[in-house]
């Protein structure tokens, strides 16, 4: 409600409601009308919804050859149909069976997509709160990504992709030279429960699929053809390049080691490694950059009650709540989330406008791209993406981010026991009594002596390297 609602919308209620009961008094027939008082309401309250753009306003936003993709389900028809918006027009366009039948995906019905992969969640988050063997377990995450409807939604998606490739094969040759710089991009707004799933790691999307939060924030962090793309947009006034935090009790997880590393690579301060909620909320209300290596933990039954864990071992634990996130402004451009479950969005969000998480919320604040895990994560493996991620995003600085996340996967999937080993220079672990040292070395030893699934690749576990993903605008 505005301040002045008492002079304003609160003078026309009272006006309506004399005016209402005078008619009333003198015998005005009322039934069949709308109470003056409610009419009046109802068009206030108008005022404060967003209004929904057009189709014409969200093809301007469209970059050549992207298509904005938005699946859901057909409450009658209990299937799931897409929505497909491109230079050509708003279409509904229909799957096939095989992945479209709700049942298929079904959270409740055993053998179903969802149903087996919040299982295998379930087992993964017990096995790696307790400490078990978390660098061999599979929890048949990839049998689940092999199923039948996945690979056919994800080959459908593709094929319809491709026949907007065919058209750029009808165009002029210096049409198509331009055209050959912009590969086909899909942008993804899930429904929640299709969200949770590594859709970025199969091959036929890899290099096209772009996971978005929301038709609105799509439109916020897009630009219009009007405005130049090359043309970097002015840093707001008291924005400072970059934040980078981590919990101090996260030693033998490898945070501290990340923290400093990317903090040197970056030619940041690392001002406190035990930032207060307060300063929390400053920090990503005035950073361009930032960088969290913390704990990070998903509620599916109340996404709201989620959170990053700022210091994990003390009690009560010093906890930045996703609700509180809800009501920050973030500045950055680019959120790094080394933190578990931190881009993870649930099937339960009945009441919410948009998928609830982290990384989700993060970028419904303000953050343009957001960069997190789907599942925990072990530590030494994060340690290793974030130095890929930063290295290969300097050595192709034209790259988009969901393809920058893909190369630093790729990476940290075929990495070897001697680069590992090499590692301990790079992030300054020469000390055999370092907690780091002696995870790295762990890994090392498990990826030595258990030969599957590692083959001497510390990392070629499914759960190692599937889960880092990317939301938001990927431009750079």
């Amino acid at each position: 409600m505005p301040d002045n609602w008492e002079e304003t919308l609160g003078k026309e209620l009272w006006e309506a409601l004399i005016a209402s009961i005078s008619l009333i008094e003198k015998g005005h027939e009322t039934e069949g009308e709308l109470w003056p008082l409610l009419t009046l309401w109802l068009k206030y309250f108008e005022t404060l919804l967003p209004k929904l753009p057009s189709v014409e306003t969200c093809q301007q936003h469209l970059r050549p050859f992207e298509v904005l993709v938005q699946p859901f389900l057909d409450p009658i028809q209990q299937r799931f149909r897409v929505l497909w918006l491109d230079k050509n027009g708003l279409v509904l366009k229909d799957l096939p069976d095989d992945c479209a039948v709700a049942q298929l995906w079904s959270e409740k019905v055993a053998g179903g997509v969802i149903e087996q992969w919040t299982r295998g969640l379930k087992e993964w988050k017990k096995l790696y709160r307790y400490g078990g063997n978390v660098g061999g377990a599979n929890p048949n995450w990839e049998t689940v990504m092999n199923s039948g409807p996945v690979q056919s939604l994800a080959k459908t998606l593709s094929k319809w992709a491709g026949e907007l490739s065919e058209s750029k094969a009808q165009l002029s040759t210096g049409d198509a030279q331009s055209c050959a710089l912009n590969s086909n991009q899909l942008t993804v707004i899930w429904p929640a429960p299709l969200g949770q799933l590594p859709w970025e790691i199969l091959p036929s999307l890899e290099a096209t699929l772009v996971q978005e939060i929301s038709l609105g924030h799509w439109l916020q962090h897009s630009s219009s053809p009007t405005i130049d793309r090359r043309v970097k947009s002015h840093r707001k006034k008291g924005i400072r390049d970059a934040w980078v935090a981590n919990d101090p009790t996260g030693t033998k997880e490898c945070m501290v080691k990340e923290a400093q590393w990317v903090t040197e690579y970056l030619g940041a301060k690392l001002e406190s490694s035990c930032p207060s909620v307060f300063d929390a909320w400053q920090q990503l209300a005035h950073s361009q950059h930032v960088h969290l290596v913390m704990h990070g933990s998903y509620n599916r039954t109340n996404p709201l009650a989620s959170g990053l864990i700022l210091v994990n071992e003390c009690k009560p634990k010093l906890r930045l709540p996703l609700w509180t996130l809800t009501q920050t402004s973030v500045a950055a451009d680019l959120v790094m989330l080394s933190a578990c479950e931190s881009n993870l969005t649930g099937q339960d969000t009945a009441g919410l406008l948009t998928p609830a998480g982290i990384g989700p919320c993060l970028a419904a604040a303000g953050a343009k791209t957001v960069v997190g895990t789907l599942w925990p994560c072990h530590g030494v493996a994060a340690l290793c993406f974030s130095y890929y991620f930063y290295r290969i995003a300097a050595s192709y600085p034209e790259m988009p981010w969901h393809q920058v996340v893909a190369y630093a996967r790729r990476k940290l999937r075929e990495m070897s026991l001697t680069k590992l080993k090499k590692f301990a220079k790079v992030f300054q672990l020469e000390d055999v009594e370092d907690l780091c040292r002696e995870a790295v070395d762990t890994r090392r030893a498990k990826a030595r002596f258990f030969k599957r699934p590692f083959k001497d690749l510390p990392f070629s576990g499914f759960t190692s390297w599937a889960g880092f993903s990317v939301l938001g605008r990927v431009e750079r």
